[in-house]
Parts: C-alpha cells; sequence; structure tokens
C-alpha cells in the first residue's frame, strides 16, 4: 500500500512538472538583461544622441557643457515608477542649490509630444526651471542603450515597459559619472551625485565641497553614499592614540606628585 502511495504521487508530479514548466517558461524573464554592467559605462563619454522637444529637435550635447547633467530614462505614459520617481526628484531637487540640469528622456517611439506635455501638466511647473523633456528619436534608441547600458523590453501581458528605474549623472563634459536607483533616492545621495558629477570642475572657493566628498564614498551593493571608512578608522586610531596620551600624561603626573 505505501508503495502505492509513492508511485501514486510520483505519477502525479510527473504529469504536472510540463504544464507548470511551460508557464514558467511563458512568464519567464532574464532579470539579468535589465542590470548595468557600469564598469563598462562609468567615466565613458556618452552618445550624442538626437531628442525632440516641444521647442524643436535638439541634441544631448546642446544639454551638456555648463554644469551637471541628470539624465532620466522614462516613458510619458508610464503608470508606474517613472511618474513616481520623477515627482520625487522634481520635489528633492528644489531643494538643491547646486548648479545642475535634469533632462527626462523617452524610450519609448510611441510617445508623442503630445504624450509629453500631458505628463509634463501633472507636474508642479514651479520647481521645473531646471527641467527640459524630451523624445529619442526611435533611429537613436538602440544608440541610446549602447551608449548606457540602459537596457528595456515591452512586455505584452501587462502593456507597460519593464526597465531599470535609474537617475544617470553626467559631468559637463558628458562623461557618465554616478547611477542612482530607486524611486526615492535620498536628497543627500542626489547632491553627493551632482558633487561628483562636477568633481574636477570644482572652483578653488568650492573647497569646503570638495571635503563634503571626501566625507563620502559610493557603495553600489546599496545604490548610495556612505561615511568613508577611512575617516572612521582614521578618527578611531586618533581617539586611541589621544587616549593613550592622556593616559601616560595623567600617571606621570600622578608619579611625579607621589615622590
Amino acid at each position: 500500500m505505501r508503495f502505492l502511495l509513492v508511485l501514486l504521487s510520483f505519477l502525479t508530479v510527473a504529469m504536472s512538472t510540463p504544464s507548470s514548466y511551460q508557464t514558467t517558461q511563458k512568464d519567464f524573464f532574464d532579470a539579468g538583461y535589465l542590470k548595468i554592467e557600469e564598469s563598462k559605462y562609468l567615466g565613458k563619454e556618452i552618445e550624442d544622441i538626437n531628442l525632440i522637444l516641444p521647442e524643436g529637435k535638439k541634441k544631448l550635447s546642446d544639454f551638456v557643457g555648463n554644469s551637471p547633467l541628470i539624465l532620466i530614462p522614462a516613458y510619458y505614459t508610464c503608470g508606474g515608477s517613472c511618474p513616481v520617481l520623477i515627482g520625487r526628484l522634481v520635489n528633492k531637487l528644489s531643494g538643491i542649490q547646486e548648479d545642475y540640469r535634469v533632462l527626462v528622456v523617452s524610450f519609448d517611439k510611441r510617445d508623442t509630444l503630445e504624450t509629453l506635455q500631458d505628463f509634463v501638466n501633472r507636474l508642479p511647473g514651479e520647481k521645473l526651471s531646471k527641467w527640459k523633456f524630451a523624445l529619442i528619436e526611435a533611429a537613436d534608441i538602440n544608440k541610446f542603450k549602447e551608449s548606457t547600458g540602459f537596457n528595456f523590453f515591452y512586455s505584452e501581458r501587462d502593456k507597460s515597459f519593464v526597465h531599470p528605474t535609474v537617475s544617470i549623472f553626467l559631468s559637463p563634459d558628458g562623461i557618465i559619472t554616478r547611477y542612482l536607483y530607486g524611486v526615492n533616492p535620498s536628497e543627500t545621495d542626489l547632491r553627493l551625485s551632482i558633487l561628483d558629477a562636477k568633481r574636477e570642475f570644482i572652483k578653488p572657493n568650492e573647497v569646503v565641497k570638495l571635503a563634503l566628498l571626501a566625507c563620502y564614498t559610493y557603495d553600489p551593493n546599496r545604490s548610495k553614499y556612505v561615511i568613508n571608512p577611512l575617516l572612521i578608522f582614521g578618527g578611531l586610531g586618533f581617539a586611541l592614540v589621544g587616549t593613550v596620551g592622556f593616559i601616560v600624561f595623567s600617571y606621570g603626573r600622578t608619579s611625579r606628585g607621589g615622590v
């Protein structure tokens, strides 16, 4: 009887396996495809792609050269992460008094200037003085992907794009300096990423900003800036030396007083 139960269980699993496998395969996608291989792109100059804006056609190079640029890949009919990220960045960046610009670029070839304008109309216009919104010309979408490592695909089942939620920071000379991931980067990470993007362009009277960068280091595993561990260990070293020195000094005074 026990043998029959085991055999029945085996047959049940064997019969159900193909069906489950097919369902899994049908809905499966390789998440690794969306991962940006940062080592390939950080420190590289971005391709000068063609853009379409409400005021006419421009090149990406028209937006670099004077200050760091925050480049946000998105699409304007998105009902998920794109409006959430951009809405939060609009609010957080408005409190940062650094010199920077923001450019949102749609990678959806079906987007139009009308969908772009509908998206912008839902944002607080008084906070958009440093922002521009554009479409990537269809012929340049692959060039943008190859230049930044930003990949995406369209899910027929969900009728939406699957893509990384990322802000790409460019230096004033168009070099990729940082990728910040997620829909809610902290104001500190945003400010430090802007400073990192202009590190080589910081003026002598802005030395305090360089000191601030020295206090933090970027942790790619957490996609955020953390206190530089060298400063922590250095501080502990100084504290230890100071403590030992104080003990020796106090012991010396006590010894002399007892003679």
